[in-house]
């Protein structure tokens, strides 16, 4: 909501709406630890476990149906942020540093350093990253939302 009524902030019978959105996202972020920018630009059903000390980068772009865990950090280097696809789950501990790509139905593993682009359908393991391409049907059991 803090997202939306900041954009929409330009005209002003929002301000009002703006400043208690962003009141309330501050605090929920000072509670919780997390440090997540309003320009990220994030699809449906982002899910967010456990979610202390994440930081995400504010040039990040993060994909439909991604479920973040605790201790997850997307940061940048040259001034490149990291794109998320579509129905990625990011285990706990993990660090996604550089203009990296992460495709679609990828699981990256805990404690992972990602520096390396991640293929489509696979599993991202290890410091530095190796990836696994294998089948898997978690996947097809959970339920997503519908863009």
């Amino acid at each position: 909501m803090a997202q939306h009524f900041n954009i929409l902030n330009k005209k002003r019978s929002y301000f009002i709406l703006a400043v208690i959105t962003n009141i309330i996202y501050k605090r929920l972020s000072t509670k919780y630890s997390i440090d997540f920018p309003l320009t990220v630009k994030v699809g449906y059903g982002l899910k967010i476990n456990h979610g202390m000390a994440l930081v995400i980068n504010s040039k990040s772009i993060i994909g439909d149906n991604v479920m973040l865990t605790h201790s997850v950090t997307l940061a940048s280097e040259k001034n490149e942020a990291p794109v998320i696809g579509d129905k990625v789950r990011i285990s706990p501990g993990v660090v996604i540093v550089g203009g990296v790509n992460i495709g679609n139905n990828v699981v990256i593993g805990a404690n992972t350093l990602v520096n390396k682009d991640v293929p489509d359908n696979s599993v991202a393991v290890g410091v530095p990253n190796r990836n696994i391409l294998k089948e898997f049907e978690e996947f097809a059991e959970r339920h997503y939302y519908e863009s």
